[in-house]
């Protein structure tokens, strides 16, 4: 396949997940193309549902302990139910969503925020150099970040700036709201 058609599909199927939130990189490679990074500013190799932010050195507030948390962005135009999907660490720990009475869903264009040991969300915790990868109900990897010790540091979190784009970078802890550097 020539790179200018590759390119051009790419850009179909690109325009074609933001619309039906289907992942177009998976789409190119099933076709038996070569599925190259970011064209146009789209980025081509996420679904709908982002790892958007992670916290793994919170800060304290006084007597209050600060605590890890991951908060997944939906960048399509419809709820995804996050039933049986899950999140984990670079040491395989994980935790199952919409289980035992939780309801794991997520609005279009919303954000849903996992604090480590509340109610709904994770125990385990993020250390300084880690991997937070969310995978789908067929436990197909739908998106992973990996930061390390330079990244991140005590009170910062690992954000993508701006909210569901394709670069992290240190920011401000903005659990529920837009990221901010």
């Amino acid at each position: 396949m020539s790179s200018a058609i590759r390119a051009a599909l790419l850009l179909a199927l690109a325009a074609l997940s933001a619309i039906q939130c289907v992942n177009a990189r998976e789409l190119l490679q099933d076709a038996g193309g070569e599925a190259p990074g970011p064209i146009g500013g789209l980025v081509t190799d996420l679904g709908c549902v982002v790892i958007n932010e992670v916290v793994h050195k919170p800060e304290d507030a006084g007597e209050v302990k600060g605590v890890d948390f991951v908060e997944l962005y939906n960048t399509c135009d419809a709820e995804e139910d996050l039933t049986g999907w899950s999140i984990t660490d670079e040491k395989e720990n994980s935790f199952v969503m919409g289980q035992n009475g939780c309801d794991h869903k997520i609005g279009a264009g919303e954000r849903l925020v996992l604090f480590r040991k509340n109610d709904c969300s994770f125990e385990f915790g993020y250390g300084g150099v880690d991997t937070a990868t969310l995978r789908d109900a067929t436990s197909s990897v739908v998106d992973k970040v990996s930061w390390g010790k330079e990244n991140a540091n005590k009170g910062l979190s690992w954000s993508r700036i701006p909210d569901g784009g394709p670069d992290f970078q240190d920011g401000k802890p903005t659990a529920g709201g837009p990221n901010s550097a």
